[in-house]
């Protein structure tokens, strides 16, 4: 990963059931691992409550359950 992950930064959580990536703000990075995050989700209806820990490891490719960084445009 060549990006580091830090509060405030956008990325793209990945969830099952949902077809379109989601945007997401980090809220905070573990202390021991830097690939697991904690987000708040951003619905085109608005800010999401999760019914599941908010809490997502890293993939470099879009994965259910998994945040990623966003394309660059």
């Amino acid at each position: 990963m060549n990006q580091r992950p830090s509060v405030g930064r956008i990325v793209h959580v990945h969830v099952a059931h949902y077809g379109a990536p989601i945007a997401a703000v980090i809220t905070a990075v573990s202390p021991d691992d830097d690939t697991l995050v904690e987000v708040a989700l951003f619905m085109p209806s608005g800010l999401a409550e999760l019914p599941w820990p908010h809490r997502f490891p890293y993939s470099p490719e879009p994965l259910p359950q998994h945040w990623s960084w966003p394309p660059r445009t």
